[in-house]
């Protein structure tokens, strides 16, 4: 397959016709259009094209030019890592041709390369699929755990679940060491070890800790849990020589490093950023500061020392005699692989999303200019495995093998896909975003969004919730802890709070959400008193240049929005049937006109705010991926989808209401029994209902998952953190920064762990509140300019 790609240098590119970003951003935007066009254009289809084989599963061998060694031996280590590329490919470009090689590269993995008599994977078949190297490596067991757990991401087929679970629990049971931790090399088929195997290595560990990640994503198991903790540190303290910057290679079983000591700048940068990955999946934010500190630091020893002024990554430096090339002493490789380049891309641009750090970046467009225009092949297709250092490709090096994938390459094209999926040098945005999906939205509620685009990416509004039955409370609160007041305004038709001692604080008003249950005291004032006040006050805080959110906690519409606790969490642990969730959300049936009742109370106060003029980001039936709502845990197309579109459809055009902008909020997914929250895009009613998505984090659970699935399904539209139990730290802006602003729930601006064990006393201070609101990044009030009734930041 003759394949040219065409490329525009870096310092050449012009953004005219997109939004407007910074010099970096657009470096940024236009190096992930040509890694994205390579993986796309080359990678995928050369490896679509010529690597399945019509007798079963995936040749072993492909020759230079792509045409295949049919009697070659199949590799554990390709197929899987062919599973893998395949299983991502489906999962982030959406494309069906990948989910058929995705499912064959399975199924062949699982008839063929699972031992069915002793468990694990072998390590390679004859090329009719029958066993031939059948010991049980442990590399190649965790590559075989990574494939199928991203099939099982990518499909949802339990299969491959089940087996990826299957083979973790061999290598637990046989290779790992419970002793020193981490894992040995391997054991024999019948799973026996003997001195071969007992030995440690670097790359061992590292792709075990790849594996762990991976199948953590979608296992929450506690015994995983644990066995991921503590493959980190020991990437971190045995494996990481942390006075160098460089990994030990290979060690003895208590640790201690043997044989000549090799720098592999490769690995070094892939560490960087693998280890930084399992913190973040891990979602402890200790452990998480850590790696991004070691990240960083080797990072910036990989450019001092591995990066060539030319832009590629050597290969291996040597100190010391090396035994297979007698006299070698300290130098690098005189030839260049594919897959370090690869892996310096991906590091350098972690180290600059974590660091802020412009010679990262530097770096990372460096390394690719370089093997854009040396390694790419650009008459065959892929990329050479080899190139000499000055550049010229060795043509007799073949391009699949039992170690030679697309593994490397095209993970790089899909992690800038997925760290930045809304930037692009061109796309369907405007020069500030995306148009409001009401096509009648008022002028100035669609120069509110416009505003939230143009700082998509490199700020973060400050937010805080406060009850209507105490409207000033929480703002001052947050003044007196920081000395500014918060740039975004929150309340709720629905929720009220009454009482003055925190430690005893109860959600009060037309829902009684009170826990334990008691009856609700709003100091004589009524429902619409009370809503009225919100109105008042929005208009206010809008007038001071705050961006106004406003939420409803609906009753069932039986309880005519005058119900107590029973009737918003789950109906007292009743969810609505199906059949009355279909009456609910059809028209002209009893139970949908009592809701249209229900909501033509609350766009009374709305059309107050259209007539002054005020939009509002307008999130209702929040949480609904969770389980505790009566609204909660409907999936699908027949779920809480068409509930959310019966009320836009309600709202928009019935009521006329073009003052607001439509945030759909979800709860961060989490898998605690009895405390679920589902996938998003399983409750989500799709782009042309929605401006912004939204998740509610609560107990620090900073997923960085969280962040990029929402990007993902939003199609680059902004994203926000709807609610939290705490502000993000300034380190959680840097590594998720597409959060377009936060909002701190009430009195969980105080610190959510002090209810865990009240007193009278409140406290007078959060050094984590006064952080984030003294960050260049967190718009305050003070830096909003909003003469002329429009948005305008002050000090960009």
């Amino acid at each position: 397959m003759k394949r040219v790609l065409f490329f525009i240098p870096l310092l050449w590119i012009s953004l005219s016709c997109t939004k407007t970003l910074s010099p970096e951003e657009q470096t940024l935007a236009q190096l992930k259009q040509e890694v994205e066009q390579d993986l796309k254009e080359n990678i995928l289809p050369f490896w679509t094209t010529h690597s399945p084989d019509p007798a079963g599963g995936f040749y072993g061998v492909l020759n230079f030019d792509g045409t295949p060694q049919p009697d070659a031996q199949k590799g554990g280590i390709l197929n899987a890592r062919l599973l893998w590329t395949y299983s991502s490919a489906c999962r982030i470009l959406k494309d069906e041709r990948y989910k058929t090689l995705a499912d064959r590269a399975q199924q062949y993995f699982v008839d063929h390369f699972i031992d069915k008599e002793y468990g694990g994977s072998y390590y390679a078949l004859n090329a009719d699929g029958s066993p031939l190297a059948t010991q049980k490596n442990t590399y190649q067991n965790a590559f075989a755990i990574y494939g199928l757990s991203e099939h099982y991401r990518a499909t949802g087929k339990e299969e491959s679940l089940r087996a990826a679970i299957e083979i973790y629990n061999k290598l637990v049971e046989h290779s790992f060491d419970p002793e020193h931790k981490g894992f040995f090399e391997g054991c024999s088929r019948e799973w026996e070890k003997d001195q071969r195997y007992l030995s440690k290595t670097m790359n061992t560990n590292l792709h075990v800790l790849e594996a762990l990640t991976n199948l953590y994503r979608v296992w929450k198991d506690p015994g995983l849990y644990q066995q991921l903790k503590d493959q980190i540190d020991v990437m971190q303290h045995k494996i990481l020589d942390q006075s160098t910057g460089h990994e030990i290679l290979y060690l003895s079983a208590d640790w201690t490093p043997t044989g000549t000591r090799i720098d592999s700048y490769g690995h070094d940068i892939e560490y960087s950023w693998l280890l930084v990955e399992a913190a973040e999946v891990l979602g402890d934010e200790e452990i998480l500061h850590e790696t991004q500190r070691i990240a960083v630091n080797v990072a910036d020893v990989q450019i001092k020392e591995g990066l060539a002024p030319e832009g590629y990554i050597r290969g291996e430096k040597f100190y010391g005699e090396r035994p297979s090339v007698p006299g070698r002493t300290p130098e690098t490789r005189h030839r260049l692989e594919w897959w370090p380049q690869a892996e310096a891309v991906v590091g350098f641009v972690n180290a600059w999303q974590i660091s802020g750090e412009k010679k990262f970046l530097d770096a990372a467009v460096l390394a690719w200019e370089w093997t854009k225009t040396h390694m790419i092949d650009h008459e065959y297709g892929e990329w050479y495995g080899n190139v000499f250092e000055d550049g010229s490709p060795r043509k007799d090096f073949v391009k699949a093998d039992g170690w030679r994938c697309p593994y490397h390459n095209s993970r790089m094209g899909f992690e800038l896909i997925s760290r930045f999926p809304s930037i692009a040098v061109s796309s369907r945005e405007t020069e500030t975003g995306f148009q409001p999906v009401n096509p009648q939205a008022t002028p100035e509620t669609q120069q509110l969004l416009h505003f939230l685009y143009s700082l998509q990416g490199k700020y973060i509004l400050t937010g805080q919730h406060n009850f209507a039955s105490d409207l000033p409370r929480y703002d001052n609160v947050v003044h007196e802890m920081t000395g500014k007041y918060p740039a975004l305004w929150g309340c709720d038709f629905s929720f009220m709070a009454q009482g003055d001692n925190i430690a005893r604080f109860q959600h009060c008003g037309p829902m009684n959400l009170t826990v334990p249950f008691e009856p609700c005291a709003l100091n004589g004032r009524t429902k619409e008193e009370l809503r009225q006040g919100i109105v008042d006050e929005a208009i206010r805080k809008h007038a001071e240049g705050r961006v106004i959110t406003l939420m409803w906690h609906c009753c069932f519409p039986t309880g005519c929005d005058e119900c107590n606790g029973d009737d918003i969490w789950r109906l007292a642990d009743r969810l609505p049937s199906q059949e009355e969730w279909n009456e609910l959300v059809t028209n002209g049936t009893e139970l949908n006109a009592l809701w249209k009742k229900q909501m033509d109370g609350v766009a009374g106060y709305l059309k107050q705010l259209q007539a002054a003029e005020v939009p509002v980001l307008w999130r209702p039936f929040h949480e609904m991926n969770g389980v505790w709502f009566w609204w909660c845990n409907k999936p699908g197309d027949n779920g809480f989808k068409k509930l959310w579109i019966a009320m836009y459809d309600y709202f928009t055009h019935h009521h006329k209401l073009n003052n607001l902008l439509w945030v759909w909020n979800t709860n961060a997914p989490r898998n605690i029994p009895g405390d679920e929250a589902g996938p998003y895009q399983d409750f989500f009613p799709g782009t042309e209902y929605v401006d912004v998505l939204a998740a509610d984090v609560y107990n620090r659970d900073w997923k960085q998952s969280h962040h990029d699935e929402l990007l993902e399904l939003g199609g680059g539209k902004l994203i926000a953190l709807g609610e939290v139990g705490e502000a993000p730290s300034v380190e959680i802006t840097r590594t998720q920064p597409s959060w377009s602003w936060f909002m701190v729930w009430g009195y969980c601006i105080y610190d959510f762990s002090f209810f865990a064990n009240p007193s009278e006393a409140l406290p007078t201070s959060n050094p984590a509140v006064k952080a984030i609101y003294d960050n260049p990044g967190s718009i305050t009030l003070d830096r909003i300019d909003f003469s002329g009734k429009t948005y305008k930041l002050r000090n960009p």
